[in-house]
């Protein structure tokens, strides 16, 4: 019925360099992310919860990256840049007016 053979581990991702790219790239933005907040001066908390979260992160793409899952670890690296365009587009809507115009003249007050 269901065949799983074609979940997990390929042998071509032994050949080709791709296989931990989204790792890798999340590892980069980390790495930047914190020597921005050093020299800006964040909290040594914030920068300690900071590490925390990002290796946990990285340890959850490295292992879908490694089972061969990675759509799973492209969604994940790139969930926070479409949270923030789907924010963005939603604080453009609200402050020009777009959402929320028609909402406030179909109120009843009773």
């Amino acid at each position: 019925m269901n065949d799983v053979s074609n979940i997990g581990h390929k042998e071509y991702m032994d050949t080709v360099w791709w296989h931990f790219l989204p790792l890798y790239i999340f590892i980069a933005l980390a790495i930047i992310n914190l020597i921005l907040m050093i020299f800006a001066g964040a909290s040594a908390g914030a920068i300690l919860i900071f590490v925390i979260l990002a290796v946990l992160i990285g340890l959850l793409l490295w292992w879908l990256c490694d089972i061969g899952q990675l759509g799973w670890a492209w969604f994940i690296l790139l969930l926070p840049a479409i949270l923030a365009l789907l924010s963005g587009a939603v604080a453009a809507g609200v402050t020009s007016g777009m959402i929320g115009y028609d909402m406030s003249k179909n109120v009843k007050l009773y």
